[in-house]
């Protein structure tokens, strides 16, 4: 989509899946934009991974001092073995969780050249 994110805007995430060794491109579509309290998005299950699922994740923020507490969550009704897979290492997935979050907040306070 064009112009700022807003509830209905779909994007497609590319990128090395590092775990399971795959290139991966999935559809994410925005389910709650309240700037600047809430975004909510979904993934409906990898187009070329096991069907029976989705990805939910909500981000709330809150002023927190001079800075912003980020409060995200993650749910998945995802069946089979992959949703095994996923309540097994859901410790592991928060983990990973973070660290890309982190990698993200790290790229967001990169400076920015004027154009």
């Amino acid at each position: 989509d064009d112009g700022p994110v807003r509830v209905g805007s779909r994007w497609l995430e590319t990128g090395r899946n590092r775990e399971a060794g795959l290139d991966e491109t999935n559809e994410f579509t925005c389910t709650v934009a309240d700037r600047p309290a809430r975004f909510t998005m979904i993934m409906n299950g990898p187009p070329k991974g096991p069907p029976g699922g989705s990805f939910h994740w909500d981000f709330r923020l809150e002023p927190l001092g001079s800075g912003t507490r980020i409060t995200a969550e993650f749910a998945s009704n995802t069946r089979g073995v992959l949703g095994f897979l996923i309540r097994l290492g859901q410790k592991a997935f928060v983990l990973k969780a973070k660290e890309e979050l982190d990698d993200f907040l790290k790229y967001l306070a990169r400076p920015v050249a004027p154009t």
